[in-house]
């Protein structure tokens, strides 16, 4: 199953290969993660007939993840990333910061085409209940099924996406602190920023440990042709770093909620797992839990 990502041509080995690649969803139609708005997720469903899947699908994301309830499997094979740099370049896309990923320094040979990156601010996944104060999403596609991102984010098993969650710590990643210092220079909707040397594989955390499920796009029209890689293990950021993050000019809401707008939503604005398998991949005992 899960063999390896390689920055390269950054592959995702998930039974066949995905390459990492600029995609622009929903970039045509007026939409946003602030859930007090009409534009907001609760209504993504009713504004443009194809975002459909947003309000009748069945395995949307994010979703939350329960430790006591994940399947073992013994098989599954831990990511890998090649230590390489590349030409990046961070976009306000005034949903969200993302990092179009370029071509290869070291190896310019490397058929590296592109993005995206996603940042949020607070993830959009959560650990038996609890938001982290960040998430990074590094999505790819199936290039030996399909010919670019859009019809690939359209069509079964079409996406891989990796999910990194940060947390609070003494020291912030040295590469999530890149990003940070740019987005001083893109405070606004369309403006960008290039980033020279930027490497995506220190933006893993260490750890072989990871968990997978069968989802959707967190972003119009939440297509079902995603699958998720949770790794175990947060990277981390300081408070003062993440409150320079909190200045970007950005919306209310910078993530698709499990919860809803509130903590005072019913349960029944959390997608629930309904028949989903979670497997995890792990060298960790269950007292030792999920990250």
């Amino acid at each position: 199953m899960l063999e390896r990502v390689a920055v390269g041509v950054l592959l995702l080995m998930l039974q066949q290969n995905f390459m990492l690649v600029v995609s622009s969803p929903s970039a045509d139609y007026p939409w946003s993660y602030d859930y007090d708005t009409y534009q907001g997720p609760q209504n993504w469903g009713l504004l443009f007939k194809p975002w459909m899947m947003c309000h009748n699908g069945k395995m949307q994301s994010p979703i939350d993840i329960p430790p006591d309830r994940l399947l073992f499997d013994p098989n599954m094979k831990p990511i890998h990333i090649d230590r390489i740099s590349v030409m990046s370049e961070m976009l306000n896309t005034g949903q969200m910061p993302r990092i179009r990923i370029g071509n290869s320094i070291r190896r310019p040979s490397a058929n590296l085409t592109g993005g995206p990156l996603h940042g949020y601010k607070y993830s959009e996944h959560t650990i038996d209940g609890k938001r982290f104060p960040m998430e990074l999403q590094i999505l790819a596609y199936n290039s030996d099924l399909y010919r670019n991102f859009s019809s690939a984010s359209r069509s079964p098993h079409g996406i891989a996406a990796i999910s990194v969650l940060v947390d609070y710590g003494k020291e912030t990643n040295p590469e999530l602190l890149k990003l940070t210092v740019a987005t001083a220079s893109t405070l606004l909707k369309g403006q960008r920023v290039e980033l020279a040397d930027l490497e995506p594989w220190r933006l893993l955390p260490y750890t072989r440990d990871l968990v997978t499920y069968e989802g959707s796009m967190t972003a119009p029209g939440c297509h079902e042709t995603v699958s998720w890689i949770i790794l175990n293990q947060p990277i981390h950021i300081t408070r003062d770093e993440e409150k320079k993050e909190c200045k970007m000019a950005l919306t209310k809401v910078m993530y698709k909620s499990v919860n809803g707008p509130s903590s005072a939503s019913s349960s029944s604005a959390v997608d629930p797992p309904k028949h989903r398998v979670r497997h995890a991949h792990s060298h960790r005992t269950h007292e030792e839990g999920f990250v």
